[in-house]
């Protein structure tokens, strides 16, 4: 049997070629891969503060203070509150991080002078409701809601929480109330936007 040494000289360049070809994309993809696996992982951070107050109070009988508590938390007192007497707390959430992310979980803890707690009920999108013997308390759920860092809008979340005094304890006691958010990156989210979640 003939053999063509040039049809046969020519299929080995093909297959030298093909392999060449093979052994780049190979190496093409593995470089991607190992580029994906060394991306820098960062930090979520934010801060809360508490604007501005506006009070229910026609007698004035009421003097609160509000006052940062650290990075991470606000003071409110109210000494003297009464029946019918309302706060309501104008709130801003700021990105003190360098990526995007969204409130990932959102928590209220009402814990009574004697040391018992309870919590609000939050319904998605709406807003959290605690009700108590004394007061009652309404807080935005922002659940899902997205907060870039400044200077890329929106860089801040903002809202109101209110405080409405229904009946007055037969002596002077202080309650706390702990709102606690965990915020998670914006593409590990399980959270589309705010109050809607992922299909």
């Amino acid at each position: 049997m003939y053999v063509n040494r040039r049809m046969l000289g020519a299929l080995m360049i093909v297959a030298l070629l093909a392999t060449a070809l093979l052994g780049a994309a190979g190496t093409t993809w593995y470089e991607g891969l190992t580029a994906s696996a060394s991306v820098a992982t960062t930090s979520l951070d934010a801060s809360v503060s508490c604007s501005s107050l506006s009070e229910t109070d026609p007698n004035n009988n009421v003097a609160p203070t509000s006052a940062a508590n650290g990075t991470y938390g606000w003071q409110l007192t109210l000494p003297g509150a009464y029946a019918g007497y309302a706060l309501s707390c104008n709130y801003t959430i700021t990105n003190t991080a360098p990526v995007a992310w969204h409130v990932e979980t959102l928590t209220v803890v009402v814990t009574a002078p004697g040391g018992g707690t309870s919590s609000a009920t939050c319904t998605l999108g709406a807003s959290c409701a605690y009700t108590g013997t004394y007061f009652d308390l309404s807080i935005p759920d922002t659940r899902g809601c997205q907060v870039h860092q400044s200077p890329a809008t929106p860089s801040t979340l903002t809202g109101a929480f209110t405080i409405t005094f229904t009946d007055a304890p037969a002596a002077s006691q202080s309650w706390s109330v702990k709102v606690t958010y965990r915020v998670q990156q914006w593409n590990e989210s399980v959270y589309a936007s705010c109050g809607v979640l992922r299909p």
